[in-house]
């Protein structure tokens, strides 16, 4: 229910906890509960698609994108910047998720704050400004928050899994 109620009022959602305490869990049951419901009430609940991406696995020239090296520099997109595009132009009626499974690093988190806040706007290196549409989310799976400033924690909802609360 509380992740429901972040992604209701919240563009950007953080879920912390250790391995094993119910962070992929409580997307997934939320995810499938709404492609149900939709059914019921289409006009109160919208499918949701999610595409997910581990952010650590590449760098930050991959993750946003980059001028390549040639002699008349071309705009090479970063993985991030396709997803969120895609996401961006695809049928308002769908809810879009882009989950960020991974730990957090200040490199790319803090390039996304933009994004985070009430101007819902990421700008590229390029000067393509990709304004977040109304249906698209972003979530972040994490273990911990060492790395991240106060400007970025204040600019998500914030949702703790104990695992001590859970157990096995």
């Amino acid at each position: 229910m509380q992740l429901y109620e972040q992604n209701l009022v919240r563009h950007g959602i953080l879920i912390l906890g250790k391995t094993m305490s119910g962070k992929s869990t409580i997307w997934q049951i939320l995810e499938r509960s709404m492609n149900k419901l939709t059914h019921v009430n289409a006009e109160k609940y919208r499918p949701v698609k999610i595409e997910k991406m581990n952010p650590k696995s590449i760098d930050e020239k991959e993750f946003y994108g980059c001028f390549d090296d040639s002699p008349e520099p071309q705009w090479k997109w970063g993985v991030f910047s396709i997803l969120l595009r895609t996401m961006i132009a695809d049928d308002p009626k769908i809810n879009r998720w882009l989950l960020m499974d991974g730990p957090v690093d200040t490199l790319w988190i803090e390039s996304m704050n933009s994004l985070l806040d009430d101007s819902k706007l990421l700008t590229l290196n390029n000067g393509d400004r990709l304004p977040l549409s109304q249906n698209c989310k972003l979530l972040f799976e994490t273990e911990n928050l060492d790395v991240a400033s106060p400007a970025t924690i204040s600019r998500v909802g914030l949702l703790y899994m104990d695992l001590e609360e859970l157990g096995y």
